[in-house]
């Protein structure tokens, strides 16, 4: 077959242009090669498989049984807004998911949460005080993330988006505020609603929960907001104060905030060196101008009593124990306890020991410290007449059973508490 000249002259160029792709193409890929093989220094093993990686970003791994070992890495994908915007234990803040998971779906202790959670709540009011619906809300949520049924955490975040600007509504007082905020904060994180969630009155929930730490409540001139009074009082307000101060900076991630709060209920457990200030006496602190009488340390140095073999006082919880009628305003002489001051310390030890479940939550387990102060302040509840006669405190005596392995007498839960509650299952079986 006869090929011309010219014919012959491309037919070289092309070979030499296909050469000199291919050398190109090869280059690339060695460079890529070596780059790829050298970028992950600090880590000890790098994947070929680019779904095995460690992602970033919105990228997220899909299943496909026709791709390389079975999945496929998928590139900005949009948010679907199921996980808070705002960093951190996002379902964890309260309790830590494998000790959730732990807990029985059956028994008396579940079918008394879970008929809370089936049950109508009622009225969503931050200030009034006296309301229970918090924690029924927070039945419902430990009902989903022990479960996982979506029909609970929709109910729950109904209830959330009536939360927001009703701090203020009616005639109000902080102690309303600092009782009713702590089982919603908890339960948005268990349900893992989104911060950018619309609440009924147009805040958003990080707009709700950025502010309330600091909104003045009227009603009471000592005590205007969650943040003065959770540092001002070593009373039930302020054991109040605190937990829910508290769980709002866990669920924004203020880690200052937390360190703050940290320092206070160390100080309140007893520790006087803690960078926390004492704590300033109520109106009813001294008896006859003589508040040394309940107190054994110079003046509130610490929120409870310090161990003493001897001495009657030890573990009392100073400011509620002397307490002689409703309103705080008065005490009694030491150290005869009355039926109010059961009531009243009823109230701090539910403060506090949710200020110890979330602090655990966290690895900051506090159960043991100051002489297991939370143990001695209970076990003076107990001996000095506790739980009252219209306690609704019975998860109590559950709660430091779990902590601390006693055995102090348990009833049947008929009702939750404002804070926490449900103690015959949040605090089954052993830690």
């Amino acid at each position: 077959m006869y090929i011309s000249k010219f014919t012959k002259q491309l037919i070289e160029t092309i070979k030499v242009k296909k050469m000199i792709v291919a050398a190109v193409v090869l280059g690339f890929a060695a460079t890529g090669n070596y780059l790829y093989q050298n970028s992950s220094a600090a880590t000890s093993a790098v994947s070929a498989e680019a779904e095995l990686g460690t992602r970033s970003g919105s990228a997220t791994v899909g299943q496909d049984a026709s791709a390389s070992g079975g999945t496929y890495i998928v590139f900005n994908q949009a948010s679907t807004d199921t996980v808070p915007t705002v960093p951190g234990q996002q379902g964890e803040m309260f309790i830590k998911r494998t000790e959730l998971m732990a807990k029985p779906t059956s028994g008396a202790g579940w079918t008394f949460l879970k008929t809370k959670a089936d049950a109508t709540w009622g009225t969503v009011q931050l200030s009034d005080q006296n309301l229970l619906t918090q924690s029924s809300v927070l039945a419902g949520a430990l009902v989903y993330a022990r479960t996982g049924d979506a029909a609970y955490k929709d109910k729950v975040v109904i209830a959330l988006k009536q939360v927001c600007g009703t701090e203020t509504v009616g005639t109000t007082q902080l102690l309303a505020l600092a009782r009713t905020l702590y089982g919603y904060v908890v339960a948005a994180d268990l349900v893992q609603m989104p911060y950018s969630t619309t609440c009924n009155n147009g805040q958003t929930w990080q707009q709700f929960l950025t502010a309330i730490r600091t909104k003045p409540i009227p009603g009471n001139s000592r005590w205007p907001t969650l943040e003065v009074t959770s540092a001002d009082t070593s009373s039930n307000w302020g054991a109040y104060a605190l937990s829910s101060h508290l769980a709002v900076s866990y669920a924004l991630n203020d880690t200052a905030a937390i360190e703050r709060d940290i320092a206070i209920f160390k100080r309140f457990l007893g520790d006087t060196t803690s960078v926390a200030k004492p704590f300033n006496p109520t109106a009813g602190y001294n008896y006859n101008s003589n508040g040394k009488t309940w107190d054994m340390s110079p003046t509130l140095q610490r929120g409870i009593n310090p161990l003493s073999a001897t001495d009657a006082r030890s573990g009392a919880l100073i400011e509620d124990a002397l307490r002689l009628t409703s309103g705080g305003s008065d005490s009694t002489p030491c150290c005869a306890v009355t039926t109010v001051a059961v009531d009243y310390m009823e109230e701090n030890l539910d403060g506090s020991l949710s200020t110890a479940q979330l602090l655990r939550a966290h690895g900051v387990d506090l159960t043991g410290f100051q002489d297991q102060a939370l143990k001695r302040a209970f076990d003076y509840y107990w001996k000095n007449g506790g739980p009252g006669p219209y306690s609704v405190s019975r998860y109590l005596p559950y709660a430091i059973n779990y902590l601390y392995g006693t055995s102090y007498t348990t009833q049947t839960e008929d009702r939750p508490y404002r804070h926490m509650g449900y103690g015959s299952w949040l605090f089954a079986g052993t830690r």
